[in-house]
């Protein structure tokens, strides 16, 4: 099963058939991305107008969200979980680990010139 976000809507896939459905409303407007961690928590960054992005927790069954804090980036259009961590890549180029229960983003390392617009894990990690 995947999941896609899209505005203020979170929607399941069954990756396999293609067939989606309206999981419901996460009231707030997705910046690009959404992630379901080891745990099996899911999620997804927030595009607040005016503010830095902010991270938002969600349940995958009903879509009811919180918002865990804002990340002090912006363009955050990919998320990733992997070694126990959560991470985002921006669009201008940084490489950052959120702190998933403050939602603080700490810079890993700048790729000046590059910019993200997705990230992915392997389910090992």
């Amino acid at each position: 099963r995947g999941y896609i976000t899209a505005l203020t809507s979170l929607y399941s896939v069954e990756v396999e058939t293609g067939q989606s459905e309206l999981v419901g409303d996460v009231s707030f407007v997705s910046s690009g991305d959404c992630v379901v961690d080891k745990a099996g928590q899911m999620y997804m960054s927030a595009f607040i107008m005016g503010t830095d992005d902010h991270l938002i927790q969600i349940d995958s069954v009903t879509a009811e969200s919180t918002d865990m804090g804002s990340t002090g980036f912006r363009k955050i259009y990919g998320l990733t979980a992997g070694w126990d961590n959560l991470y985002g890549v921006t669009y201008e180029g940084d490489l950052i680990e959120i702190d998933q229960l403050t939602g603080i983003g700490t810079l890993i390392h700048n790729f000046p010139g590059l910019q993200f617009f997705g990230a992915a894990s392997t389910p090992g990690r």
